[in-house]
């Protein structure tokens, strides 16, 4: 019996072709980051810290460093509703190898950013392979006079929480909510003076928009350094023609090149658990498709029952080719 080439519909493909190009569009040509959990990668860990005023360089730096091979703690993508943002922190300053601090005049200003910068300092003094890394967008707090400045804005925000005391006491309100902004604002200003001086004694790297990959490819160097590792060799632009090539042969048909090329784009682009997981993924996605394609011509299935059957799967395989493009384990010069 003739075997059926795989059916796929080109209104369903063309439809996430177009949404790629959209998503590729509003993010300067990178597709956006989807979390793995660190715990199941071999990939240095970075954890991004930021100022969310400063959100889109923030997420494009992401996707960049991302794209070189790190596993990035992002919030948006690892913090977890509901979650103490406090707890978050300190895990993934404890969890990352370096934490990559985006340092602007508002990030400064950031009780969070200024938090988690100082509990990455007072890791660096009990593990001398942990770095703050410092990207900034400006240089402001080189400025002699920033300290103060802060120091004022911090004294004028805790100002403002203690008119607000007086009325909560007075309507019998519990106040314990300023008390802990108010707590987390005197140690910012405490604390302000230590992060300022290592930004001023050590080298910070300028980040903007325009050279995110070139930053990200140096900061993912240096942390592949701390863990004893080679710099990669590999041009993540290889790895997103390659995930195209892929795609391009799905749209068109070509199943069984697809399947194959995916086994050694998993070879190729994976290591550890994760290459066995993916070659194991591909394997069983194909030996699913060749049962559809057996059952059709058993029971003479319609040309859009068949397509019905095979659109999971090939969904399957389209989103762990995304997953390999996205977490590419680079391979590293020897």
């Amino acid at each position: 019996m003739r075997r059926r080439g795989l059916r796929i519909s080109f209104h369903s493909v063309m439809s996430g072709q177009d949404q790629q190009s959209q998503i590729r569009a509003a993010t300067d040509g990178r597709l956006p980051h989807y979390p793995a959990s660190p715990a199941l990668s071999t990939s240095p860990i970075a954890f991004l810290s930021y100022s969310h005023t400063e959100k889109a360089i923030a997420r494009a730096f992401r996707d960049a460093l991302a794209s070189r091979g790190l596993q990035v703690l992002f919030d948006d993508d690892h913090l977890k509703p509901g979650e103490d943002i406090s707890d978050f922190a300190r895990r993934s300053v404890r969890a990352a190898d370096a934490t990559v601090c985006v340092i602007s005049k508002t990030s400064l200003l950031s009780a969070w950013v200024v938090f988690e910068a100082v509990s990455t300092l007072h890791r660096e003094q009990a593990d001398s392979k942990t770095r703050l890394i410092a990207c900034a967008t400006d240089h402001s707090y080189f400025a002699p006079g920033f300290h103060l400045e802060a120091t004022r804005s911090i004294e004028e925000r805790l100002s403002e929480i203690d008119r607000l005391v007086p009325e909560y006491l007075a309507r019998k309100m519990d106040f314990q909510d300023l008390s802990v902004q108010r707590s987390r604002l005197m140690k910012m200003r405490d604390s302000l003076g230590d992060v300022l001086l290592k930004l001023r004694e050590s080298l910070t790297l300028d980040l903007e928009l325009a050279n995110v990959v070139e930053i990200a490819t140096r900061v993912a160097d240096h942390i592949r350094n701390l863990r004893g590792q080679a710099p990669s060799r590999v041009d993540p632009r290889d790895v997103r023609e390659r995930a195209e090539q892929l795609r391009e042969l799905l749209l068109s048909a070509r199943t069984d090149d697809a399947l194959r090329q995916t086994f050694d784009f998993a070879t190729d682009f994976s290591d550890g658990a994760k290459r066995v997981k993916y070659r194991r993924d591909v394997t069983f996605i194909g030996n699913t498709l060749r049962r559809i394609d057996m059952l059709a011509e058993k029971t003479s299935l319609s040309l859009g029952d068949a397509e019905a059957q095979r659109q999971p799967a090939i969904y399957k395989l389209l989103e762990l080719i995304d997953d390999i493009e996205l977490h590419p384990d680079l391979p590293v010069a020897s």
